[in-house]
């Protein structure tokens, strides 16, 4: 986190006291939700850019992307349940782990052009295994 303005006027005792780290923010965020957002459900903020460079990759147009040093932040995605009331992170909903490689796996097919590019695009639909959510399961097969 920054201080920024006029925090010239502190002393340095006083910038430490008001000091909190990025991880300081998500270990109160897993103490303060009674562990539904754990500190495990957090990952860079450039993670999306996969993502955007396979929609690039596909459709051959430029995407904006979030790319930044991956130290420099953290981001999770909270899906709220109307059926239970209850709050999750993305990491119960999605395998992100297995999403992100099969991501950049179909980007690496699909920047190859041609025949390539449409096999990926059909290939996305690989992506829907990762969904552990329970409202998807009504849609997939379960083998």
């Amino acid at each position: 986190m920054a201080f920024a303005g006029r925090a010239k006027e502190y002393s340095p005792e006083e910038i430490r006291q008001f000091r909190i780290t990025i991880p300081d923010v998500i270990n109160e965020i897993e103490v303060q939700t009674g562990g539904k957002i754990s500190k495990w459900d957090w990952r860079p903020v450039n993670w999306p850019v996969a993502i955007g460079k396979l929609v690039e990759a596909i459709t051959g147009s430029p995407k904006p992307l979030f790319g930044n040093n991956p130290v420099c932040g953290a981001s999770t995605f909270i899906y709220y349940d109307e059926d239970t009331k209850e709050i999750l992170p993305i990491t119960k909903v999605v395998d992100v782990d297995g999403f992100e490689k099969t991501v950049w796996d179909l980007h690496s097919k699909a920047v190859r052009g041609g025949v390539w590019r449409g096999i990926a695009t059909v290939e996305t639909l690989k992506l829907l295994r990762y969904v552990k959510h329970k409202a998807l399961g009504t849609y997939l097969p379960t083998s």
